[in-house]
């Protein structure tokens, strides 16, 4: 285990949602709860920074391996509270990840990343150690994926969206080296680039 470092719906179904509590400083858009799960291992507390727009999601054991149970699905679910009016944001979500093998391993992270107004986006990212200066050292990849995740709120009451990141992992080895492994270390989601247009031009 590395320090931070069922089918999908069914486990999800029994996984903690954690709600956050008041935020110390005010910002129009605010994360509310957050719902991770992984087939491997398991999620730890999320973490919120004081202003409430970004959140870290530690993983423990998140672990698959070539030789046993090389494949794991991970989801992580994060309710996000708009007040009324015009919101420009985009959503960045870093996932850290760890390689450990040789050459000859092959690590793959398909990634969906979906908001519940009907925006999403796909990835699929490939990872190996052909490069021996990151072999050698901490083996770590950090991806990100953005997204747009501008609202328009017409309505007088707050509306919740709800961010979704579905990430199917695969390692493989070619040599059928024992040892090796793929971790998902963390996820991270930020609140960026938030912009509220009292004109509404920007959401014409």
């Amino acid at each position: 285990m590395r320090l931070l470092s069922a089918p999908l719906l069914a486990a999800l179904a029994a996984s903690t949602t954690t709600t956050l509590g008041p935020r110390q400083e005010s910002s129009p858009i605010r994360i509310s709860a957050v719902t991770p799960f992984c087939s491997e291992g398991r999620p730890t507390a999320p973490a919120v920074d004081s202003k409430g727009t970004v959140v870290t999601v530690p993983f423990t054991d998140a672990i698959i391996r070539p030789e046993a149970s090389p494949d794991a699905e991970c989801r992580l679910e994060i309710e996000m509270t708009y007040p009324p009016g015009c919101h420009t944001v985009v959503l960045d979500t870093q996932v850290m990840t760890f390689l450990s093998g040789p050459e000859s391993v092959t690590a793959t992270a398909d990634v969906v990343v979906a908001l519940s107004n009907g925006r999403s986006a796909h990835s699929v990212d490939k990872f190996t150690n052909l490069d021996n200066s990151v072999r050698n050292n901490t083996g770590q990849y950090n991806t990100k994926y953005p997204i747009d995740a501008s609202i328009a709120v017409n309505e007088d009451t707050p509306r919740v969206v709800t961010f979704t990141l579905d990430m199917g992992l695969h390692i493989e080895s070619s040599n059928n080296d024992e040892g090796a492994l793929f971790e998902v270390e963390a996820i991270t989601v930020e609140i960026d680039h938030t912009r509220t247009d009292p004109d509404w031009e920007g959401c014409l």
